[in-house]
């Protein structure tokens, strides 16, 4: 490890993986945890032997003994021997792409895996870089700066950093930059529970003795009773397949090859391209195919450590639904295998093998395919709901031979459909023998014949994800088969039928567009990477979980309520007893805690009206108290604690005490039907005009006609997905306590913790340097982690360490809300403008209160966005639902309210044949005088401010050729018949509040140097950045000098430093944390404007080498008492900024042109381009905000697109907790051209004059008066730029419209109810395409998550 050699005790070993052991016995913090499943690429490493090349893999599931004799490179050891950073750290925080920064060390070593490959990117293209990233997700960056980063390195790289050219591009040296290995001897293992056999005798006489194989062990992803801490693995003893000589490599014998188990995904695609170029090789054509197909599955990490044996084994074993399978069944290969108490070595055909009920508790040996004669097509093919890193859903593979224009020896063989692979043998039968003529002479009865066969054919299977969808997908394949064996007998508009949409290469492009900074003096305005950006590629950047842990600290692990509202009778401590043994602590209940719930809206201050109604207790419960019905499935029941480091196996443990807790059902789940669901608080009813709009609509649908139109909008919860879990350590001491914490506001955690404890708060310390991403997910949830964690800490008089799994949290952390709701409109069908709009919502409200109710009030008050609807009404229902309390998430109620509106203009669209941005151009609010906003709720309407839609929606049509793209539009969904496409441009309308009272303190060293600390929480939006450069650009305005960034350094947000600090969110804390900081430095000038008049008079000789301003603070510090004691100056402030009340809210504005693609056979998608663009003013960092536009969209995108929770009904359990099963986008799922431009329209806004006039008076008047606060006095030379980190989430309305208009033009209609289903992935997709899906005109589905979804 980093070139040392490190000693583990075998037995010790064989329990741990290798991200356990590098995180909890070495000093490398670097690595992170994020998901432990392989999913996320955070715990990325690199791993070598002598014989085998250097490889990423996913540390959290590789078992530490299996790098036995491994080099091992973390982050850290990608340092020079000088400390110098590797070339790949330094280009990624050039190029920005780092933000919260948790999950970057894992983006650096794929990249480093990647590139130290070929020679640096010297041996590789810009293409074969665009998937690099594929196993890596990202929740900040929106990916496409570290993407560019990974192609700049490329040989024919024609990338440039657009925020600054001056960033060097191209390969680097990687014999000279990339850490020389060291190989550690390699002595045979003597352990009792973990056997490295390096002969197949040894090996086979293990596996005979009952030892458990285990080869690259990313199984223990999927299955966690596979991990080396599950319970059924306790006592096994393992033995590693990797070193038995029979088992490896891939060999060529005559005309079959012979695929050995230990082969790796990886292995197996460079062993193909080698085989390949050999002369005895027929058909290279089927092998690239099954190559093809091969390189794209998982992320790189998993294909670098999964063999092709495990895959036969769990395929066989666990029912599961492989994508290598398929395609070597439909090839005819076979596997070979020693099974137990049976001699020698049996051949099996693949799929009579993998097709017994029976677990196969033997050795896989090989897999042997023949390789294919000239005349074989094939075709792999796959549908997931995400493109790539996720499983496939259904999958198939068609082989055939093709020769003379007759099919012959067709065989089918598909996944997803059974519990394993399965033939489709009457639609082989069918195949076989059809003619190239047949097709030619008339496509739709042969294909509604072939069809017919693939129903047959699935009638015995269960077809576990829908099986209408499963049927549908099927026959699309079908087509897909058809086109590549018969390319020229079809018609000319199935041609682009081929192509999977998630199979095509990717040509990225991107541009970063942004005003000429303004030159105020000082580093504000100029791009700039974030101060710590450097720290963060070099795994330097420290997290809550990387605090060093005292002695005895104990880990705790929630014990979870498996079901909705039961009443746990019994929970088996002894489980954990005999499962932990003395590292077993105790196990604690609601009971044995001071405090075990909360009233948040108390803790908080924040009272939102109405009031609950009385049967509805909005109590927070840390733990479920004895007796009470659990409120959601996964609720905590009682904490473990347990002594040690291990802390994979004591979440283990507590997931087996979960999985035996006895229970007595209460009632049914509620889930779903919301319509008919029990309002929580009386409903809410916003509205807006002189005339009701319940009147209007009504004269509309009397007069009949499409004057009057309705339809439906369904949305399903998103989560936040931070990259960092929840994260607490609480210490005692002194009779208070210190808590690291990963929060959103340090204030709310210390508060909570003192309602908890009993504490006075000045008794509680919360503290932290960084979190890994917030979103508002780290807004309430760490309050009660923190309190749980604090009074464990007091009562054990222990430190604890509390982590959430990925599966925990998001489990207990909520998300969005989830929106069910229907509209009416009255609307002149000649023009599309809208005279009335009627919504009613039901959204779904979770336990607590969270910020459930304030979101309900923020949505409706802002669907009016840009649009001059004359009369609206709004009624919000609060329904009552078994889930974790619905939180805020980026954006919260902004995004809903745009995503509804832009639902209606979409069903407006297509209902009247207007395009959609003629309908939205039509609706715009126009001149100065424009009052937004609906009265009825805590959001009062008021007068539209700084309007610039109209010059942004120019400006982007006219710069993006929208009128022109239309066109091309329509043209290519003419000419195509399977494929559509769709283009759409919407409008964004953001309220932004300026919460006053964020502090900053500034304190200035005697050597120049300067530390910070504000009361607000970095979470990756670069607020630690824009502060440090006003603080040096207000010096610099102020004394003719400021510090360089380089010397300004921030302290921990604490309460020790700033108390009584407000939320971080709103995207608002960055300016208000600035402006304290301002004020800050508007002390202490006048303190040193004696010592500058005193600096500007030194000589050559007396200046500093850094610069005047360390001049300035020389002269400062050079008076002496009695001419021998220095004086200290007072150069310590502490800013305080409070808003003026007229500015406390203001409007920003964005616009957004998306065009997308969609495969009408398989329901896929993919966005073509994208090109956003804000009113931001003069951006204080141009850089980092283009990195939180792209994040924003991004994350908006995966609501529209990919993510969404569901819950399964009769439980209440979340199906969608973990990487296996959700799905944020990833680096592929990024517009293929995806355009970015800040604007600064301060010319062109639309205002009321006199209104402003007015609004200046009165707010001077206010601000003497000091009512209701003395505002801070902030120049307006810094007041130039708006807020820009939740906005261009509502950009991301621009896919999902241009995706509704690509489904209307795949229709040939509007669809039903005017609806399209969010997210939109295919199988929820494909219902909708069953009038024109092949073979077929009729037949009913639902959507991916059939047995299981929330109705």
């Amino acid at each position: 490890l980093k070139g040392e050699p490190r000693h583990v005790n075998i037995e010790e070993a064989a329990g741990k993986t290798l991200n356990e052991y590098i995180r909890t016995c070495t000093e490398y913090t670097g690595t992170k945890l994020g998901c432990g499943q392989g999913g996320c690429g955070a715990c990325t490493v690199a791993v070598a032997r002598p014989s085998e090349p250097l490889r990423s893999v996913a540390s959290c599931i590789t078992p530490l003994a299996s790098v036995h004799g491994a080099a091992v490179v973390t982050v850290e050891g990608l340092a020079g021997a000088d400390g110098e950073t590797h070339p790949i750290s330094q280009r990624l925080a050039k190029f920005n792409g780092s933000q919260c920064g948790f999950c970057t060390p894992g983006m650096v070593m794929q990249l480093y895996s990647t590139l130290s490959a070929v020679d640096g990117g010297r041996s590789c293209s810009e293409q074969e870089l665009e998937h690099c990233i594929n196993g890596n997700i990202c929740r900040c960056t929106g990916y496409r700066p570290i993407v560019e980063c990974a192609k700049s390195f490329a040989a024919d790289t024609t990338v440039k950093s657009q925020m600054d050219p001056s960033v060097a591009v191209g390969p680097y040296d990687a014999a000279a930059k990339d850490p020389k290995l060291t190989f550690p001897a390699e002595p045979a293992l003597a352990g009792s529970r973990w056997l490295r056999p390096s002969s197949d005798a040894e090996l086979l006489a293990a596996v005979a003795e009952g030892a458990v194989p285990i080869a690259g062990g990313t199984a223990a992803g999927v299955y966690p009773e596979l991990s080396l801490a599950s319970g059924s693995m306790e006592g096994r003893v393992l033995v590693d397949v990797m070193a038995a000589p029979g088992l490896a490599g891939v060999k060529l014998k005559g005309s079959r090859l012979r695929i050995g188990a230990t082969v790796t995904w990886t292995g197996f695609v460079e062993a193909l391209g080698e085989v390949m170029g050999q002369a005895t090789v027929e058909n290279s054509a089927v092998l690239k195919a099954l190559q093809e197909r091969c390189g794209t599955i998982a992320g790189g990490q998993v294909r670098n450590r999964g063999t092709i044996g495990g895959n036969v084994a769990i395929t066989r074993n666990k029912g599961f639904i492989s994508d290598w399978m398929t395609p070597l069944g439909a090839l005819g290969a076979s596997v070979e295998v020693c099974s137990p108490g049976v001699g020698g070595v049996e051949t099996h055909e693949l799929l009579a093998f993998l097709q017994e009920e029976k677990p196969f508790a033997g050795l896989v040996l090989a897999v042997v395919l023949p390789l294919p004669s000239a005349d074989v097509v094939l075709r792999s093919f796959r549908v997931a709901s995400r493109g790539r890193n996720a499983h496939a859903l259904v999958n198939a593979a068609f082989a055939a031979a093709v020769s003379d224009g007759v099919v012959g020896d067709a065989k089918v063989v598909v996944g997803g459909v059974d519990a394993k692979p399965q033939r489709l043998s009457a639609l082989e039968g069918a195949l076989n023998g059809l003619k190239r003529d047949q097709l030619a002479a008339g496509m739709a009865p042969l294909l509604n014949d072939l069809c017919k066969h693939v129903r047959a054919d699935l009638s015995p299977f269960p077809c576990g994800y829908g099986r209408e969808q499963t049927e549908q997908v099927l026959q699309g394949f079908l087509v897909k088969f058809l086109v590549a064996a018969f390319g020229d007998a079809v018609p000319k508009t199935w041609a682009s039928a081929q192509a999977c949409l998630h199979d095509a290469e990717r040509h990225t492009s991107a541009t970063q567009t942004f005003p000429t900074p303004a030159e105020i003096g000082g580093p504000l305005h100029k791009p700039m990477t974030k101060t710590t950006a450097q720290e963060q590629t070099a795994g330097a950047a420290k997290f809550t979980d990387d605090v060093p842990q005292p002695e005895g600290t104990l880990i705790a692990a929630y014990v979870l309520c498996p079901e909705a509202n039961v009443v746990v009778t019994d929970v088996h401590e002894g489980l954990a007893r005999s499962m932990l043994g003395d590292a077993f602590h105790s196990l604690v209940f609601a009971e044995d805690l001071r405090c075990h719930s909360c009233d948040i809206g108390k803790t908080i201050g924040l009272a939102v009206p109405p009031k609950y109604k009385s049967d509805y207790d909005p109590t927070f419960q840390f733990l479920l108290a004895a007796g009470m019905p659990s409120q959601f499935a996964g609720q905590p029941v009682a904490v473990l604690l347990a002594r040690g480091k291990e802390l994979r196996r004591v979440e283990r443990c507590a997931e087996l005490i979960s999985g035996a807790m006895k229970f007595e059902r209460e009632g049914e789940v509620i889930l779903g039907g919301m319509e008919q669901g029990y309002d929580v608080i009386e409903p809410l009813k916003h509205y807006k005009g002189t005339v009701p709009a319940a009147e209007v609509i009504a004269k509309a649908k009397e007069a009949g006609g499409k004057g009057y139109l309705t339809g439906k909008f369904t949305k399903k919860s998103q989560l936040h997905f931070y990259m960092e879990p929840q994260s607490a350590l609480v210490i005692p001491d002194e009779g208070g306590v210190t808590a690291y914490v990963a929060s959103q506001c340090a204030d709310l955690v210390q508060r909570t913790i003192s309602h908890a404890t009993g504490l006075k708060q000045s008794k509680v310390a919360v503290k932290y340097r960084r979190v890994g991403g917030g979103f508002g997910g780290k807004a309430q949830a760490p309050n009660s982690l923190a309190a749980v964690a604090a009074q464990l800490a007091l009562k054990t008089k222990l430190p604890v360490r509390f982590v959430l799994p990925r599966d925990t949290d998001s489990t207990l952390v909520g998300g969005r809300q989830e929106v069910d709701a229907t509209w009416e409109v009255a609307v002149d069908p000649t023009t599309g403008k809208i005279q009335a709009l009627a919504y009613e919502l039901w959204v779904a409200h979770g336990c607590g209160e969270d910020m459930q109710k304030l979101t309900a009030h923020l949505l409706p008050s802002a669907m009016d966005e840009v649009y001059d609807i004359p009369s609206m009404h709004v009624t919000t229902h609060l329904i009552k639902q078994h889930l974790p309390n619905r939180t805020a998430v980026r954006a919260p109620g902004h995004f809903e309210a745009s995503l509804l509106t832009e639902a209606v203009f979409d069903g407006v669209s297509a209902q009247l044949g207007i395009p959609s941005h003629r309908v939205r151009e039509t609706n715009f609010y126009r001149g100065r005088n424009n009052r937004s906003g609906l009265s009825g709720g805590m959001f009062p309407p008021g007068i539209l401010e700084n309007y610039s839609n109209l010059a942004l929606w120019s400006r982007l049509k006219e710069r993006s050729g929208y009128e022109e793209r239309w066109e091309a539009v329509r043209a290519f969904n003419k000419t195509n018949t399977w494929k559509k496409r769709g283009l759409a441009m919407t409008p964004a309308r953001y309220s932004m509040a300026c919460m006053p009272g964020n502090s900053a303190r500034v304190d200035i060293f005697r050597d120049g140097s300067v530390q910070v600390a504000v009361s607000g929480s970095e979470i990756g939006q670069g607020l630690h950045t824009k502060v440090g450069q006003i603080v040096s650009t207000a010096f610099e305005r102020e004394l003719g000098a400021g510090p360089p960034m380089s010397c300004i350094r921030f302290l921990d947000t604490s309460t020790e430093q700033n108390p009584n600090g407000g939320m971080t969110g709103g995207s608002t804390t960055s300016e208000g944390a600035m402006f304290a900081a301002e004020e800050a430095v508007r002390q202490l000038a006048p303190k040193l404007k004696a010592a500058a008049k005193k600096a500007r008079a030194y000589t050559a000789e007396q200046r500093s080498a850094e610069g005047m301003w360390f001049d300035v603070l020389d002269a400062a510090f050079s008076t002496k008492f009695m001419g021998v004691l220095s004086v200290p100056p007072d150069l310590s402030a502490v800013g305080m900024h409070y808003t003026r009340v007229t500015d406390f809210m203001y409007e920003t504005y964005g616009v957004a042109a998306s065009e997308v693609e969609l495969d009408v056979l398989t329901g896929e998608s993919k966005i073509r381009s994208s090109h956003i663009m804000f009113d931001s003013g003069m951006s204080y960092n141009p850089m980092v905000d283009v990195g939180q536009m792209e994040g924003a969209f991004i994350m908006g995108v995966g609501q529209c697109t990919t993510e969404g929770m569901d819950y399964d009904p009769a439980t209440g359990k979340c199906l969608t907790a973990n990487t296996w099963t959700y799905k944020p986008p990833l680096a592929c799922d990024v517009p293929e051209k995806f355009d970015v431009e800040l604007c600064d329209l301060r010319e062109e806004r639309l205002d009321h004059r006199i209104r402003a006039v007015v609004k200046e008076v009165v707010c001077g008047l206010l601000g003497c008066l000091g009512m209701p606060w003395k505002p801070t006095n902030t120049a307006k030379v810094y007041r130039s730029a708006k807020a820009i980190g939740e906005p261009p989430v509502l950009l991301a309305a621009s896919v999902q419209s241009a995706l509704h208009d690509a489904m209307v033009a795949a229709v040939g209609s509007p669809l039903p109810d005017n609806s399209l289903p969010m997210p939109t992935k295919p199988f929820a997709l494909l219902p909708l395409l069953e009038a024109v899906r092949p073979g077929s005109s009729s037949c009913t589905g639902d959507n991916d998550s059939t047995s299981t979804a929330t109705p």
